[in-house]
């Protein structure tokens, strides 16, 4: 999984600040 090496206080603030990389995880990949 990717959110695996992710700490849960960052998880938790990416999803208030975008809540569709939860259900979109290319959304991530093209903002990079």
């Amino acid at each position: 999984m990717v959110g695996q090496g992710i700490p849960q206080q960052w998880a938790i603030k990416r999803e208030m600040l975008s809540p569709r990389y939860t259900t979109r995880y290319e959304d991530l990949f093209r903002v990079k």
